[in-house]
């Protein structure tokens, strides 16, 4: 099964970072200044993992996003904002999980490229001290890659730049729960629906010509989310490892011509280096590290 790694987090640990750059960048004057938001994105990147757990690491793998955010609320202090937000994320294989598979897709070359394709929808709520935001995804393989998997994501994100100024870390907690997880539908292909938990923090810097964030997070099993089978294909016995894994990133923005009449553009490029525990390990061919490089194009309007 497969989910979003480093060109994902690209959006979501640059939020804190890109856009108030992109902000003091600008001259003009926002062309969408209403309730309605789009985001797109096309990452490339030399392997896929999602979670620690490993995708895909041949030949060429490219990433389109889109996503539509809507402004229910919003106010000066208190709950300062809420929005509905529905998105897709893809994942497109030339390797071993795409075009070279021998299993994947029947029928025109496009059945067996399309390797994930993603759906979700976020209600997101924003106070003083961070945000909050809950996520239904549903993460679907065109090609039969893995077998679908549902998922209920609850994120908190704290603002610590008041307090720290230039020294904010800006930290996240994830939990989330994989339910109507029978017959493999899990992250891991195991045994039982999987709850993760994430720990992470961004520091980064804002300029006015670029901007650098250093994501770091470590990924745990809080039931049956690593789950590792020990015993045989006839006799299954799958056990669960609380560490996923450890992941530290550089990931560099580059806003491209300012806020124009088709919105404000960026060039983002980033390496991360992955630690992995016991299953995720064994996933990974038995390779404890891991290294992933990625660059793209993202726009907002």
């Amino acid at each position: 099964m497969a989910r979003r790694s480093l060109p994902a987090l690209l959006i979501t640990a640059l939020g804190f970072l890109t856009l108030p750059s992109l902000a003091a960048a600008q001259a003009a004057a926002d062309p969408n200044p209403g309730n309605l938001t789009l985001i797109g994105n096309i990452d490339l990147t030399n392997t896929y993992m999602f979670r620690g757990i490993r995708q895909d690491d041949t030949r060429v793998i490219a990433q389109p996003s889109a996503e539509m955010d809507i402004t229910l609320q919003s106010a000066d202090s208190g709950l300062k904002s809420t929005s509905l937000n529905f998105g897709t994320w893809n994942s497109l294989h030339t390797g071993d999980t795409g075009l070279r598979s021998a299993t994947s897709g029947l029928g025109c070359a496009c059945d067996k490229i399309w390797y994930e394709s993603d759906f979700y929808t976020t209600l997101a709520f924003g106070f003083t001290g961070g945000s909050l935001g809950i996520t239904y995804t549903a993460y679907t393989s065109p090609n039969a890659g893995f077998n679908n998997v549902k998922e209920l994501m609850f994120k908190f994100g704290g603002d610590d730049s008041s307090a720290l100024g230039k020294a904010a870390l800006h930290p996240w907690v994830i939990a989330a729960f994989e339910f109507d997880a029978d017959n493999g539908h899990q992250a891991d292909g195991g045994a039982n629906a999987g709850k993760y938990l994430e720990l992470g923090v961004s520091p980064g810097f804002s300029g006015a010509n670029a901007s650098i964030a250093v994501p770091i997070k470590v990924g745990l099993s809080i039931g049956d989310y690593y789950e590792l089978n020990e015993g045989t294909a006839a006799l299954p016995n799958f056990v669960d490892h609380k560490f996923g894994y450890f992941s530290i990133a550089g990931i560099v923005t580059v806003p491209l011509g300012g806020t124009t009449s088709y919105g404000a553009w960026n060039f983002h490029a980033g390496i991360e280096f992955q630690k992995l525990g016991d299953t995720t390990k064994a996933i990974n061919n038995g390779d404890s590290n891991k290294v992933i490089g990625s660059a793209g194009l993202g726009f907002t309007y």
